[in-house]
């Protein structure tokens, strides 16, 4: 099945799935609320990639990257500080 195929609350349900299998059951009574991008699908969308805001620093590359709390890890363009946008 594509993820294209499925409806927004498809995805976050199969989301929280996977999340529980990993943090418990108390995943789906601390969840808030889903957003679900489509990038590809949308055709006014041509790509995008992350860059160093006003008041930022390559620095703020690196502490997207540190875990969070031992479990949560982040990854991609957006958490190397020395070659962001690639």
């Amino acid at each position: 099945t594509s993820w294209r195929s499925l409806s927004h609350r498809s995805i976050a349900s199969a989301a929280l799935s996977v999340l529980s299998r990993t943090f418990g059951d108390q995943v789906h009574s601390l969840f808030k609320r889903s957003i679900v991008t489509d990038w590809g699908g949308n055709p006014f969308c041509r790509g995008s990639y992350s860059y160093v805001g006003v008041g930022a620093s390559g620095a703020d590359y690196d502490e997207l990257a540190r875990p969070v709390g031992g479990r949560v890890f982040f990854a991609g363009e957006a958490t190397h500080g020395q070659h962001p946008a690639t």
